[in-house]
């Protein structure tokens, strides 16, 4: 009976370990990740490296894709239009998002890995 115990606990542990390991869509968790101090902080973090967020896709723009780990951490940042934008812009926001740090998305109370998207273009 002990050792059917036993290993109920290691099966619920691995469940357990498996959720925490997928990567969640910004729909899909119940707080998305978040820059801290919130949107006003986020874009005069950006205006230092000559950026800003925008909510429509306009000449210049980034399509940036990134993941935001329970850590805090952006361990994978894709510009998915890197090809049509301005080598200038790609050097930015390469040096921004390698010293950002966001707060996790959560789920269930948990702190989760979740992918976000956003659109970031290149003040003059």
């Amino acid at each position: 009976m002990k050792l059917i115990f036993v290993f109920t606990l290691i099966l619920a542990s691995a469940s357990v370990n498996a959720q925490t390991d997928s990567v969640y869509s910004e729909t899909s968790v119940d707080i998305p990740p978040a820059f801290p101090g919130g949107p006003g902080v986020w874009v005069y973090f950006l205006k230092k490296y000559g950026l800003e967020p925008v909510t429509d896709s306009i000449k210049n723009t980034a399509v940036v894709t990134f993941i935001v780990d329970k850590n805090t951490t952006l361990p994978d940042v894709r510009i998915m239009n890197g090809d049509q934008i301005d080598k200038k812009l790609i050097d930015r926001l390469k040096k921004a998002l390698s010293v950002m740090h966001w707060m996790p998305a959560i789920l269930n109370g948990q702190a989760v890995t979740c992918r976000t998207t956003k659109l970031i273009r290149l003040l003059n």
